[in-house]
């Protein structure tokens, strides 16, 4: 193979791996984003309630979409954690009613799940 035709592929190369790299950088900032953004809406709503508000079916619908939201975008780097961030948007749904007990066999507990999906990238 000649120089510049040996060049041009390690050029293209460089190139794809540059793109890839960006592509990975993209795919954490969304992962992270989401994941955060669920984390402080609920940690708002939770604020919300202990200040004496009552229950909001609508905000608790809300926090089932970022929920659920953050697992699809969590879905292409883990899908075990993916499964049980859909669990904690489908705990929303159904209107926040679960145990303790339960919360913690489903493993959706609010800081456990943003402390591994903050991690996924070695940030916590």
């Amino acid at each position: 193979m000649e120089w510049t035709a040996m060049t041009s592929v390690l050029l293209s190369l460089a190139s794809n791996l540059n793109k890839f790299k960006g592509d990975q950088r993209e795919q954490k900032q969304e992962i992270q984003l989401a994941i955060s953004n669920a984390f402080h809406n609920t940690e708002k709503y939770y604020t919300f309630l202990e200040n004496g508000s009552a229950r909001d079916r609508e905000r608790e619908y809300d926090l089932a979409r970022d929920w659920e939201c953050a697992s699809i975008f969590v879905g292409a780097v883990d899908p075990k954690l993916a499964n049980r961030l859909g669990i904690k948007g489908a705990f929303w749904r159904e209107g926040a009613t679960w145990s303790q007990e339960t919360i913690e066999e489903a493993g959706i507990q609010l800081a456990r799940v943003r402390a591994e999906g903050m991690s996924l990238f070695g940030k916590k």
